[in-house]
Order: C-alpha cells, then sequence, then structure tokens
C-alpha cells in the first residue's frame, strides 16, 4: 500500500474512534458501537503488515468473545430489531480504543 491510502484510512479511523465516544456519551448506543467497529476494521486495514501477531493473536485469544461483538456491531446496529445500551456500546467503544491502541504501539515498533 502506498503511504497516502494508509494514511487516509488512520484518519478515518482515528475520526471514527473519536465519533464513537461522542455517540456513547449522547446515548446513540447502536451508532457509537458501529462507529466503534468502523474504527478497528479501518486501523487494522491501514497497518498492512502482519509481523508483530503473536501479540495480536494473543489480544484476541483474550478478548474473543468482546471483538466478536465488535465485529457484530456493524449488522447488529444498522439492521438488528435490538437496541445497545449504554453499558454495552461503552465496552464496544472501549474495545475499538484498546484495540487501535495496541495497533498503535504495534506500528511504532514496526515502522519507528
Amino acid at each position: 500500500m502506498s503511504g497516502a491510502y494508509p494514511s487516509l484510512l488512520r484518519r478515518r479511523s482515528l475520526a471514527m474512534l473519536r465519533l464513537a465516544e461522542e455517540l456513547v456519551d449522547r446515548g446513540e448506543h447502536d451508532l457509537a458501537a458501529l462507529n466503534a467497529e468502523y474504527a478497528a476494521q479501518l486501523y487494522v486495514e491501514q497497518l498492512g503488515f502482519h509481523r508483530e501477531a503473536d501479540e495480536v493473536a494473543s489480544y484476541v485469544k483474550s478478548r474473543r468473545r468482546l471483538l466478536a461483538e465488535l465485529k457484530e456491531a456493524h449488522v447488529r446496529a444498522v439492521y438488528g430489531a435490538l437496541e445497545y445500551s449504554g453499558e454495552q456500546a461503552r465496552a464496544l467503544v472501549d474495545a475499538a480504543r484498546d484495540l487501535v491502541s495496541m495497533l498503535q504501539r504495534i506500528e511504532e515498533k514496526v515502522v519507528g
């Protein structure tokens, strides 16, 4: 991937994460969950490398259920019959923030 595209995805990811935080604070839990999922997805995509697989695998293994819920958030928030509670939305936003933070640390190690 050229440098411009990952940079664009990174900016979008961090903007989505900020928006998710704002939305959960405003009580828009479904939209917060949706934006949290997008933030995590875009940040993972922009990295474009898999060198630190052990750290990522360990992270995923220890948070499998929550990450599965984060992945499902997109479909559930848009098409689901049930709404997210504030607690559920906050947990998903926190998971997205933690994932992005871990990936930023890895990125710093690898890219410098």
